[in-house]
Protein backbone atom coordinates (compact mmCIF):
# COMPACT_ATOMS: atom_id res chain seq x y z
CA UNK A 1 0.00 0.00 0.00
CA UNK A 2 2.78 2.76 -1.28
CA UNK A 3 1.63 6.29 0.09
CA UNK A 4 1.53 7.94 -3.64
CA UNK A 5 -1.34 5.50 -4.24
CA UNK A 6 -4.97 7.61 -5.18
CA UNK A 7 -8.22 6.20 -4.11
CA UNK A 8 -11.73 7.09 -4.22
CA UNK A 9 -13.09 8.11 -0.72
CA UNK A 10 -16.53 7.53 -2.15
CA UNK A 11 -17.63 10.99 -0.74
CA UNK A 12 -18.01 13.71 -3.48
CA UNK A 13 -16.82 17.07 -1.63
CA UNK A 14 -13.53 14.58 -0.64
CA UNK A 15 -13.18 13.12 -4.08
CA UNK A 16 -9.82 10.46 -4.05
CA UNK A 17 -7.45 10.99 -1.27
CA UNK A 18 -3.83 9.12 -0.99
CA UNK A 19 -3.48 6.10 1.11
CA UNK A 20 -2.71 7.06 4.67
CA UNK A 21 -5.71 9.66 4.38
CA UNK A 22 -7.65 10.27 7.68
CA UNK A 23 -10.07 12.40 8.01
CA UNK A 24 -12.60 13.53 10.28
CA UNK A 25 -16.72 14.17 9.34
CA UNK A 26 -19.27 16.16 11.82
CA UNK A 27 -22.67 14.76 11.54
CA UNK A 28 -25.69 15.97 13.08
CA UNK A 29 -28.56 13.06 12.49
CA UNK A 30 -28.34 9.24 11.77
CA UNK A 31 -29.40 10.21 8.12
CA UNK A 32 -26.10 12.53 8.05
CA UNK A 33 -23.61 9.54 9.05
CA UNK A 34 -25.00 6.97 6.83
CA UNK A 35 -24.31 9.78 3.67
CA UNK A 36 -20.78 9.91 4.73
CA UNK A 37 -20.28 5.87 5.77
CA UNK A 38 -22.33 4.31 3.40
CA UNK A 39 -20.41 5.72 0.03
CA UNK A 40 -16.88 5.29 2.12
CA UNK A 41 -17.18 2.01 2.67
CA UNK A 42 -18.73 1.48 -0.65
CA UNK A 43 -15.82 2.73 -2.44
CA UNK A 44 -13.83 0.08 -0.38
CA UNK A 45 -15.40 -2.56 -1.49
CA UNK A 46 -15.62 -1.72 -5.11
CA UNK A 47 -12.06 -1.35 -5.12
CA UNK A 48 -11.40 -4.76 -3.61
CA UNK A 49 -10.69 -2.94 -0.09
CA UNK A 50 -11.48 -4.78 3.13
CA UNK A 51 -13.35 -2.73 5.03
CA UNK A 52 -14.15 -1.67 9.03
CA UNK A 53 -16.99 -0.18 10.28
CA UNK A 54 -16.95 0.38 13.93
CA UNK A 55 -20.22 1.46 15.19
CA UNK A 56 -21.60 4.02 17.35
CA UNK A 57 -23.14 3.33 20.05
CA UNK A 58 -26.39 4.19 19.83
CA UNK A 59 -26.65 2.20 16.51
CA UNK A 60 -27.95 -1.35 16.75
CA UNK A 61 -26.40 -4.26 14.83
CA UNK A 62 -30.02 -4.60 12.86
CA UNK A 63 -30.10 -1.04 12.05
CA UNK A 64 -26.31 -1.36 10.99
CA UNK A 65 -27.44 -4.21 8.52
CA UNK A 66 -30.53 -2.88 7.57
CA UNK A 67 -28.82 0.53 6.48
CA UNK A 68 -25.87 -1.42 4.60
CA UNK A 69 -28.64 -3.71 2.64
CA UNK A 70 -30.42 -0.82 2.01
CA UNK A 71 -27.14 1.47 0.80
CA UNK A 72 -24.70 -0.64 -0.71
CA UNK A 73 -25.54 -3.23 -3.25
CA UNK A 74 -24.17 -6.45 -2.95
CA UNK A 75 -23.21 -6.09 0.44
CA UNK A 76 -24.37 -9.55 1.66
CA UNK A 77 -22.02 -11.29 -0.82
CA UNK A 78 -18.89 -8.63 0.32
CA UNK A 79 -19.92 -9.99 4.08
CA UNK A 80 -19.67 -13.32 3.14
CA UNK A 81 -16.55 -13.31 1.85
CA UNK A 82 -15.05 -11.49 5.02
CA UNK A 83 -14.35 -8.08 2.91
CA UNK A 84 -16.59 -6.43 5.56
CA UNK A 85 -16.51 -6.29 9.58
CA UNK A 86 -18.86 -4.55 11.42
CA UNK A 87 -17.48 -4.43 14.92
CA UNK A 88 -19.05 -2.74 17.99
CA UNK A 89 -17.78 0.78 19.28
CA UNK A 90 -17.15 -1.15 22.63
CA UNK A 91 -15.52 -4.55 21.29
CA UNK A 92 -12.92 -2.01 19.38
CA UNK A 93 -12.74 0.66 22.06
CA UNK A 94 -12.74 -0.55 25.03
CA UNK A 95 -11.37 -4.28 24.99
CA UNK A 96 -11.30 -5.29 28.46
CA UNK A 97 -13.37 -2.95 29.37
CA UNK A 98 -10.69 0.32 29.02
CA UNK A 99 -9.52 2.39 26.27
CA UNK A 100 -6.02 0.81 25.50
CA UNK A 101 -5.03 2.69 22.65
CA UNK A 102 -2.05 -0.01 22.01
CA UNK A 103 -4.64 -2.68 21.80
CA UNK A 104 -6.47 -1.04 19.27
CA UNK A 105 -3.03 -0.41 17.30
CA UNK A 106 -2.37 -4.29 17.85
CA UNK A 107 -5.93 -5.20 16.69
CA UNK A 108 -6.17 -2.45 13.42
CA UNK A 109 -2.35 -3.81 12.58
CA UNK A 110 -3.51 -7.43 12.04
CA UNK A 111 -6.11 -7.12 10.14
CA UNK A 112 -3.80 -4.67 8.03
CA UNK A 113 -1.93 -7.32 7.73
CA UNK A 114 -4.92 -10.22 7.09
CA UNK A 115 -5.70 -7.95 4.24
CA UNK A 116 -2.95 -7.68 2.56
CA UNK A 117 -2.41 -11.86 3.02
CA UNK A 118 -5.90 -12.58 1.71
CA UNK A 119 -5.11 -10.11 -1.09
CA UNK A 120 -7.13 -7.08 -0.77
CA UNK A 121 -5.26 -3.94 -2.37
CA UNK A 122 -6.16 -2.26 1.07
CA UNK A 123 -7.76 -1.33 4.43
CA UNK A 124 -10.16 0.55 4.84
CA UNK A 125 -12.17 1.62 8.56
CA UNK A 126 -14.36 4.21 9.73
CA UNK A 127 -15.09 4.60 13.37
CA UNK A 128 -17.05 7.05 15.53
CA UNK A 129 -16.13 8.90 19.01
CA UNK A 130 -19.21 9.14 20.13
CA UNK A 131 -18.79 7.45 23.06
CA UNK A 132 -16.37 9.35 24.03
CA UNK A 133 -16.96 11.51 27.58
CA UNK A 134 -15.22 14.15 29.69
CA UNK A 135 -12.06 15.46 29.63
CA UNK A 136 -9.46 13.29 30.17
CA UNK A 137 -11.05 11.42 27.24
CA UNK A 138 -10.94 13.50 25.02
CA UNK A 139 -7.48 13.96 25.99
CA UNK A 140 -6.71 10.23 25.38
CA UNK A 141 -8.71 10.04 22.32
CA UNK A 142 -6.99 12.95 20.87
CA UNK A 143 -3.51 11.47 21.57
CA UNK A 144 -4.80 8.03 20.32
CA UNK A 145 -6.21 10.19 16.62
CA UNK A 146 -2.95 11.55 16.30
CA UNK A 147 -1.31 7.99 16.98
CA UNK A 148 -3.72 6.85 14.65
CA UNK A 149 -2.53 9.26 11.69
CA UNK A 150 1.04 8.43 12.19
CA UNK A 151 0.47 4.52 12.23
CA UNK A 152 -1.53 4.69 8.81
CA UNK A 153 0.53 7.41 6.98
CA UNK A 154 3.46 4.45 7.49
CA UNK A 155 1.18 2.03 6.17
Amino acid sequence: MAPSVWRPSGLNHLGSVPWGTHFCHLYESEIGLYNVVLPFLQAGLVHNEYCVWVTPQYLETEKVLRALRHGIPGIDKHMEQSQIHIVGWEEWYLRNGRFDPQEIFREALKRMLEADAQGFEGFRITGDAFWVMGKKEWNDFAEYEATITDMIGDQ
